[in-house]
This record gives C-alpha cells, structure tokens and sequence, in this order.
C-alpha cells in the first residue's frame, strides 16, 4: 500500500515537473512569436529598405501633372515626403524642408522635392498658402495609394 503512494506520488510529481517544463517552453515560444508577430506588423505597415511602391500621375496644386516614382529625366531623382495638414511634426519640419528644396534648386535640378499631402486639394491649398510651401505639392489620387506608400501612422486623414 506504502510502495502503491510512493509510486503514485512519485508519477504525479514528475507529471507537475514535466507540465511545468511544458508551459515553460510554450511562454517561450508565445513570446518569440509575438516578437516575430511585431516585426512582421511593421513591415507590412512602414516604409523599410526594399519597400517598392508604385509609380502614379496626379496634378500638383499648381495645375501641373506630375509622375510620382519616377521623374521626367533618369538624371533627376525625386525626394519624397508624405504629410498631413494638421501633424504637428510634419508643421515642425517645414523649415527643413524648405531649405532642401532651395538648396535642391541650386544642384541644376537633379533632385525634386516632392511632398505628397494625406487630405484634400482644398485643405492642402489652403496649407501651402499659409506656411508658404514652395516646392512641388500634391495629392494621392486614390486612398489606396497611401496604404502602398506606407504612410506613417500619425498620418491620418483630417478630411
């Protein structure tokens, strides 16, 4: 009777042993996942080396039409930034790049600032005219050209 408890103690405590090195090996692996999961998220959501996007024509506010992804010469290149009218970092970085662009100027045009705004033609307008943006703006045509260009998550649309 003795030898029967002993033995069947003996089997339970190495079952809870061997479960606990179980769940242990599972919180390992959860975690591991959920890491891998994140990585993931990120890549599929932000812009990352190797990130190709599309090539599309839209009018910048100037009424001119413009190719975005590839300019009209293979000598040019373009300088790209994505914005929104009501990002308090993006307003923040408007005197850098201002002066890349009047810095581009005087390289003969072998680079074009390009900044691309997440909200309207109208509200975008009235943007540029109040922070006196002089590089070329425009507008993604369609809203699922910005999920293609990855816009950063603290771009959302205000319109």
């Amino acid at each position: 009777m003795i030898n029967k408890r002993i033995a069947a103690g003996w089997c339970l405590g190495a079952a809870l042993v061997l479960e606990s090195a179980l769940m242990m090996v599972l919180v390992h692996r959860l975690q591991n996942l959920s890491i891998e999961y994140q990585k993931l998220h990120l890549l599929s959501v932000l812009p990352h080396p190797g990130t190709v996007v599309p090539t599309f024509r839209t009018a910048a506010l100037s009424g001119d039409s413009v190719t975005v992804g590839e300019a009209p010469d293979s000598n040019v290149g373009q300088l790209i930034f994505i914005f929104n009218t009501t990002c308090p970092y993006c307003k923040a970085t408007i005197p850098v790049w201002k002066a890349m662009a009047d810095s581009v100027a005087r390289l003969e045009r072998r680079v074009m600032v390009l900044a691309i705004s997440l909200d309207s033609v109208s509200i975008t307008r009235q943007y540029t005219r109040t922070h006196d943006l002089r590089y070329l703006v425009v507008t993604f045509p369609q809203r699922k050209l910005e999920r293609l260009y990855r816009s950063p998550l603290c771009h959302r649309r205000s319109s």
